[in-house]
């Protein structure tokens, strides 16, 4: 018998694959996702991104850092959630 996947959403392993790289706002994840191509196999929209990175959030797998000021890119302030990786659940996601 297969043993279950602890992330078994394939949105919410992306997202933590591109996090596992750099700190994104949800909005760059979104456009990253759609330059990489992975929109062709994972059907997502803003809503359900913000959804996956929320309950990623609560099960403590990312944590979300504020920012001062604009981001790098100038056009969203607000938290960018990052990989959890001083917890042990984000360094085994």
């Amino acid at each position: 018998m297969a043993s279950k996947r602890k992330v078994g959403n394939l949105l919410a392993l992306a997202v933590l694959s591109y996090l596992s790289q750099q700190p994104m706002h949800p909005y760059e994840l979104s456009r990253t996702l759609r330059e990489h191509g992975d929109e062709r196999s994972i059907k997502f929209n803003h809503g359900s991104l913000y959804m996956v990175v929320g309950q990623l959030a609560r099960a403590g797998y990312i944590t979300a850092s504020r920012t001062h000021g604009l981001r790098a890119d100038r056009r969203r302030p607000g938290r960018i959630p990052r990989l959890a990786a001083g917890t042990r659940r984000g360094a085994r996601a």
